[in-house]
C-alpha cells in the first residue's frame, strides 16, 4: 500500500457519485506532482461497469 492515498471505502455503484470523485482525483493528479494515490475499496453495485472504465 502506498504511503499517501486516499480511500474511498463503500459499493460501487451511481447513488455514491464515486465517478465525480474519480474525475475529479484525475483532474488533481494532472495539475499536481505527486505520489498521491486513490485506492477504491468496495462490493460491486449496480452499473458499476461504466464507473470502472475510468
Amino acid at each position: 500500500m502506498p504511503l499517501e492515498y486516499i480511500l474511498y471505502l463503500g459499493t460501487i455503484e451511481p447513488r455514491k457519485n464515486i465517478e465525480r470523485i474519480i474525475r475529479a482525483f484525475i483532474k488533481y493528479k494532472n495539475e499536481v506532482n505527486d505520489d498521491l494515490k486513490f485506492v477504491i475499496v468496495g462490493k460491486k453495485g449496480w452499473k458499476y461497469d461504466n464507473i470502472m472504465k475510468l
